[in-house]
Parts: C-alpha cells; sequence; structure tokens
C-alpha cells in the first residue's frame, strides 16, 4: 500500500498546528518559524534524538519527531519539574519525554484526520538515540516541517509508506525489491 499524497498537506497541517498548540500552551514554549519541505526530497537527516510512531489506515506515515538536544533538555526540564532523578537516569528521561511529546501530538492528529470509514491506529513510539539520514527509495516519500524555538529544533518528519521502514527507520530489504 502506498501513501495517499492528497492526505500529505492535510497530515502536514494537523502536525504543525498540534505541535503549536502543546508547545505554546502546554510547555509555555513558542515556536518561531515553521519551514515546511515537500516533494523531491531525497535525504532526512535526523537530529540528537527522534521518536517515531507509525500512523495507519488511509495515512499510513512513520512521523519521526526529531529533536535537538537543547530543546529536547528543556522539554525535559518542565515534564519533571519538581522530580529528582540521578544523573546517570537523564538519558531516560530525555526519551520518555520525546516518547510522550509524539504521542500526544500523533493522537491530537488523529482526530484532525478522523474519517468515519477509516480506522486510523498509531503505533507506541519509538526511540532512535542517534543523528542518522536516510535515503529515500524509489517508492518512498518524504516530508518535513523544520520547527524553531529559542531553545533549538524539532523536525516532524513524514515518511512513507511505513512498509519500507521498520520502527527505527531502517530499510525493510523485502520491501525495497519492489521500489
Amino acid at each position: 500500500m502506498g501513501v495517499d499524497t492528497d492526505v500529505m498537506p492535510k497530515i502536514m497541517q494537523s502536525a504543525l498546528d498540534r505541535t503549536s498548540a502543546f508547545l505554546e500552551q502546554e510547555m509555555g514554549i513558542t515556536i518561531a518559524s515553521a519551514t515546511p519541505s515537500m516533494g523531491k526530497i531525497d535525504l532526512l537527516a535526523l537530529r540528537d534524538i527522534t521518536a517515531i510512531v507509525g500512523v495507519g489506515g488511509s495515512v499510513n506515515l512513520l512521523l519521526a519527531f526529531s529533536f535537538q538536544r537543547r530543546l529536547l533538555d528543556e522539554l525535559t526540564a518542565k515534564f519533571t519539574e519538581g522530580l529528582t532523578f540521578p544523573d546517570e537516569e537523564r538519558d531516560l528521561y530525555l526519551e520518555d519525554a520525546a516518547a510522550e511529546v509524539v504521542n500526544i501530538i500523533a493522537g491530537h492528529c488523529t482526530i484532525d484526520l478522523a474519517d468515519p470509514d477509516v480506522i486510523i491506529s498509531l503505533s507506541p513510539p519509538v526511540i532512535v538515540n542517534e543523528a542518522k539520514s536516510i535515503r529515500r527509495p524509489n517508492k518512498g516519500v518524504f516530508a518535513c516541517l523544520c520547527l524553531e524555538t529559542k531553545f533549538g529544533f524539532v523536525d516532524i518528519n513524514f515518511i512513507g509508506p511505513r512498509e519500507i521502514f521498520d520502527e527505527r527507520l531502517n530499510y525493510v530489504k523485502r520491501n525495497l525489491q519492489a521500489s
């Protein structure tokens, strides 16, 4: 199953609206700029920590929220305000914050994309704790929203179809042969 490219602008707008609302209303972080990229994107560069969810149904995409470390540090501080934890657990809290952010925003996006005839599913978030690049296969579709805040950047990557990649954004070889 491919990606319905007609749904791409709608999900990108939903992700922008929902991310802006969450960051501003819940975290007190304003988005200074939002730069969309669609079309012939051949390479996605992931930032320091990336939280990925699969969106099924008519959407059939992976949403990968890729955070610059400084922004994720700020989000983690807001999520853990009033808690004390050992320094060696800091990375766990960073990953949990990234997963929570993507879970909240993707969940809200499904409301915007609701269709009474199609169930939209969400997979649990998966964390990729490394910067890496992903090349677009022939039948792949990439789009990106780059959001800038005073604490750094988060890229919302739209990657599809889901069948081409596993949950850590590695290529699934059996599906590439048809590309």
